[in-house]
């Protein structure tokens, strides 16, 4: 998110490096974008949600862009307090301040790059899911997926999507 198809690039040098990268659910880059520009298999980070078709297809597109292994993330069911982004006045979407103007004005190559791009949204859910627009829409979309009731049936189901073979 903090640079311009930042996933791919982070694919790339994991890559050079001998490393595994794990691309996340809510990631600029979709699963598609980084399989197109990289040619070492990657991990997916699937996050849980409630809602069991678009956590199908995740899967599903994870398999067909041949993932070599599915993370499944199991902490973000309960959302914490990030004290340091409320310190620092993070909010989704952004506020346009005259600070954070100011600060884009010092970074000319940066907003380039971000100007260039055509990845603006988070590749996995934009255009995926009913509804999500825009990051307010995205915000109040994604508090509404997490499960706290998250079971041991749940996991099964997962593996059960993703293939023995694979898990």
């Amino acid at each position: 998110m903090q640079f311009a198809d930042g996933e791919i690039h982070a694919a790339r040098a994991a890559a050079k490096a001998g490393v595994p990268f794990t691309l996340s659910t809510m990631s600029v880059c979709s699963i598609e974008d980084v399989a197109a520009n990289t040619h070492a298999p990657f991990w997916f980070q699937l996050y849980f949600m409630k809602d069991r078709a678009f956590l199908g297809h995740l899967i599903d597109r994870a398999k067909a862009a041949e993932c070599s292994a599915l993370m499944l993330t199991l902490d973000l069911q309960i959302a914490g307090k990030r004290h340091k982004d409320v310190h620092n006045g993070l909010t989704t979407p952004p506020k346009p301040t005259i600070a954070n103007m100011f600060n884009l004005l010092t970074k000319p190559r940066w907003c380039l790059g971000m100007a260039q791009t055509r990845r603006h949204r988070l590749g996995n859910i934009h255009g995926r899911v009913a509804g999500v627009a825009d990051l307010g829409s995205l915000s109040i979309w994604a508090a509404s997926q997490l499960d706290p009731k998250l079971s041991w049936d749940d996991i099964s189901w997962v593996r059960h999507r993703w293939g023995e073979s694979l898990f």
